[in-house]
C-alpha cells in the first residue's frame, strides 16, 4: 500500500520523550516519501525537540490555551484542514483527542492504534495497528510503516536529538560564565518531573540534594540542575538543602539549550521525564528514578 503521499501529518500530543521516540518513524516516512512535506502537530513545550530535525518540514503547535477552549481547538482544526493532508498518523501513544483531531483534519488516509479505552471509535481511523502489551514505543511506531508497505528493517531505529549550533554556543558560554572548564567533571540533575508527570512519581527532593552533595564532595563534580520553568521551585528547594555548591540552569534555558548542556555532562540523575529521553538520545549515561507507574 506504499501509495504516493505528498503531504503527511504526524500527531504527537504527549510528552517530550514520546515525541522523541517517534523520530525514527519520521525518518522512515521521509525516506519512503522523499518528495513529501512532513508536518508534526505537537505541544508548544515540545517544539524544540524537532526544531533542527532534517526530516520535519513544518511544526504545528498545540498551545496550552487551546486545550480548554473549543473555539481555539476549532481554529486549530481549521488550520490543519487548510493544509490538505493526504495521510495522518497518530504516533504512539495517543488517545481520543489525537484521533478526533486527525479525523476532523480531513486526511484521506488516517492511521492510529486501536483505542482500547474508547471502544466504538475505530471508525476515526482508516487503518489501525494493535497495541502490544510488551513492545518498545519505537517499534510500536514502526508498525505504521508496515501498514504502508514499508520495511522497517531498512530504517535506522536510533532516537536522535538534533542540536543547533546556537544552542551549542549557548552551552559553552553558560559553562564558562559559571566557572566550569573543559576538564571538569559535570553531572546534571533533573529533580522535576515535567508538566505531564504526576508529583507522586518523583523522587523526594532531599534525596537529590544528598546525592548531589556526595558527588560534589567525593568526586569534585560540578553539579548543574536542569529543567524548565515549571521545575524552578523544586530545583531551588533542592539546592537550598545542599551544603555544596550547585549551578541552576532550570528555568533559564530552552529545551535545545538544555540538550546542549547535557552533551557536556558525564551523567544525568533524574526522574522519569523528558530530559531522561533527551540524555539517552545524546548517549549520555543516566541514572533514572521510576516512581509509581507502569514502565
Amino acid at each position: 500500500m506504499k501509495g504516493d503521499f505528498a503531504n503527511i501529518l504526524v500527531v504527537s500530543l504527549q510528552g517530550i520523550g514520546d515525541l522523541l521516540l517517534a523520530t525514527p518513524l519520521l525518518r522512515g516516512l521521509k525516506a519512503a516519501y522523499p518528495g513529501s512535506r512532513l508536518t508534526v502537530l505537537t505541544f508548544e513545550t515540545n517544539r524544540d525537540v524537532l526544531n533542527n530535525n532534517p526530516d520535519v518540514g513544518q511544526i504545528i503547535v498545540f498551545k496550552a490555551a487551546q486545550k480548554r477552549n473549543i473555539f481555539k481547538i476549532l481554529g486549530l482544526i481549521g488550520k490543519i484542514r487548510s493544509e490538505h493532508f493526504d495521510l495522518s498518523i497518530c504516533a504512539y501513544p495517543s488517545g481520543l483527542r489525537s484521533a478526533l483531531i486527525a479525523y476532523l483534519g480531513g486526511a484521506g488516509e488516517r492511521l492510529g492504534q486501536g483505542l482500547s479505552l474508547f471502544r466504538g471509535f475505530g471508525w476515526l481511523f482508516t487503518r489501525q495497528v494493535p497495541i502490544a502489551k510488551i513492545k518498545h514505543a519505537v517499534l510500536m511506531n514502526m508498525d505504521f510503516l508496515k501498514i504502508l508497505g514499508i520495511d522497517p528493517k531498512g530504517v535506522n531505529p536510533e532516537v536522535i536529538f538534533h542540536i543547533g549550533e546556537e544552542d551549542l554556543k549557548f552551552a559553552k558560554d553558560f559553562l564558562r560564565l559559571n566557572g566550569i572548564s573543559d576538564s571538569d567533571l559535570v553531572i546534571a540533575i533533573h529533580a522535576g518531573g515535567g508538566e505531564l508527570t504526576a508529583s507522586y512519581r518523583n523522587w523526594p527532593l532531599d534525596r537529590f540534594a544528598k546525592v548531589a552533595d556526595v558527588l560534589a564532595d567525593r568526586y569534585k563534580a560540578k553539579i548543574i540542575f536542569i529543567g524548565g520553568k515549571n521545575d524552578e521551585s523544586a530545583v531551588n528547594f533542592a539546592k537550598k538543602m545542599m551544603s555544596q555548591k550547585a549551578i541552576v540552569a532550570a528555568g533559564k534555558t530552552f529545551l535545545g539549550q538544555t540538550a546542549a548542556l547535557l552533551t557536556r555532562a558525564r551523567l544525568l540523575l533524574c526522574n522519569n521525564s523528558g530530559p531522561m529521553h533527551i540524555a539517552a538520545a545524546l548517549n549520555v549515561r543516566t541514572v533514572s528514578i521510576f516512581g509509581s507507574a507502569d514502565p
